[in-house]
């Protein structure tokens, strides 16, 4: 900018024109002095020459420093201005760079508050903790419909166990209630397994909850022993944490295209997209299964067809993943995840 004007500057000034006015104007100055005494009113003459003389010699010398001037006062102003937005620049980039630092210290705040009460299922597995923990991903819209899916074994042919916080609509309680709002019954903590629940109350301890689900699956003949309690409670918070950070796009997390179902293994999840392996770059979409049972993989823009089974997964993985896939969907009464909308209070 400083260069710009300083040439700007420049094309005003020509030396040609300030030395014919310097000369003309000495000439004209050193005339009045040698004016003769004989001429008629020789004085006015003199005073004459002297003001033309003494105007052109200005005009010449002032043009000379005043483009003298002009470059420096220029080249001053040109100065505090770059100086000027040196320091804007500074200042607003240290602005950003501060509110990029406290963005990232709130997001890190939040992810430690969240895994505070995650982990209060590590501790102690009661009611209140799991309920709290499934409140805060229905809230995040981590989960599907207010259920997780995790396994209770290390097989695929082990049982699994879900989890589901939500409440169920009440019954109309007078005429014309198609009309109005529906009206929720209190929310409720299930766990289950294949669609077999028992309702765990904040009253009701682990054990007894876990004691009520094996009679309900003894009674109904689908007891198969293969229940591991404490396996699933340490697949719940893994689970639940992978499903938080895929929601919010956290650094390092795994990605994820729909929310959370079902917790397969520790790299294969089922979400509302079908069985995900983010870490394998494959996606194995609900739609592909039944008439064409074969998963698809991101590949570009496009989806290329894996015909076989992937070289990642078991055989026996693989045959689950095609037999189980058409059947995960939300079955049962009408349901809202609580926790999903902010009237949804936590109520223990």
């Amino acid at each position: 900018m400083a260069n710009e004007v300083d040439e700007d500057s420049q094309e005003g000034f020509h030396p040609f024109w300030f030395s014919i006015a310097l000369a003309v104007g000495l000439i004209v100055l050193g005339a009045a002095f040698v004016i003769p005494s004989n001429w008629y009113k020789p004085a006015v003459f003199e005073n004459l020459a002297v003001g033309v003389g003494t105007s052109l010699t200005l005009v010449g010398v002032l043009n000379f420093f005043s483009q003298k001037i002009s470059r420096k006062v220029v080249g001053a102003a040109n100065i505090a201005a770059k100086t000027v937005e040196d320091r804007v620049e500074e200042r607003f980039g240290k602005q950003l760079s501060n509110l990029q630092e406290r963005m990232n210290q709130r997001d890190q705040e939040r992810a430690d508050e969240q895994d505070e009460i995650i982990n209060a299922i590590e501790q102690e597995a009661t009611a209140q903790s799991v309920a709290r923990a499934l409140h805060l991903a229905n809230r995040e819209r981590a989960i599907h419909d207010g259920r997780i899916i995790v396994p209770a074994g290390p097989g695929p042919r082990h049982s699994r166990l879900e989890f589901a916080w939500g409440a169920t609509e009440a019954p109309a309680q007078h005429a014309g209630s198609a009309h109005r709002e529906p009206l929720w019954n209190r929310p409720k903590l299930l766990v289950g397994v294949d669609g077999d629940f028992v309702e765990w109350d904040e009253g009701i301890s682990d054990v007894d909850a876990a004691d009520n689900l094996k009679q309900k699956l003894i009674q109904q003949d689908k007891w198969d022993g293969r229940l591991e309690w404490n396996e699933a409670f340490q697949n719940l918070p893994k689970a639940l944490k992978v499903a938080l950070r895929a929601r919010q796009k956290s650094m390092g997390a795994l990605e994820l295209e729909g929310r959370m179902r079902e917790q397969f293994n520790e790299y294969i999840f089922f979400t509302t997209k079908g069985f995900e392996a983010p870490q394998e770059h494959v996606v194995f979409e609900r739609g592909f299964f039944g008439n064409q049972p074969f998963p698809m993989r991101p590949n570009g823009k496009h989806r290329e067809r894996l015909a076989a089974r992937p070289e990642f997964l078991e055989a026996e993985d693989w045959k689950y993943i095609l037999e189980v896939l058409p059947e995960r969907l939300p079955k049962g009464p009408r349901w809202i995840p609580w926790g999903a909308d902010d009237a949804h209070d936590f109520p223990w």
